[in-house]
């Protein structure tokens, strides 16, 4: 289903009609129209989680900054090197959540 149908499936939707009238008028499979709906929903909270994350970020970034601190003052080369490494990861993966 392209995006048009499923903004005309969702307002037919939000405006009171049920699935199985919207199916009928637009000639579309239940199946498609509940399936639509659950990617709606699973893109819902994935938003919310991304959200929740981004608002805790400064405060987990500045944990592990003096964690990583710590580490390059007082562990051994191997630990160093996988902290850092650990940090580049991380912050490759912040860097992809969408703002």
């Amino acid at each position: 289903m392209d995006k048009i149908t499923k903004n005309i499936v969702f307002d037919m939707l939000k405006n009171g009609h049920c699935v199985d009238m919207v199916s009928f008028e637009l000639g579309i499979p239940i199946t498609d129209i509940k399936q639509a709906m659950r990617e709606i929903e699973q893109n819902s909270i994935s938003n919310i989680l991304a959200e929740q994350l981004a608002s805790r970020l400064p405060t987990l970034l500045e944990l592990a900054i003096k964690q990583l601190e710590s580490i390059i003052l007082n562990e051994n080369v191997d630990r160093r090197l996988r902290a850092i490494n650990t940090v580049v990861q991380a912050a490759t993966a912040l860097s992809k959540l969408k703002p």
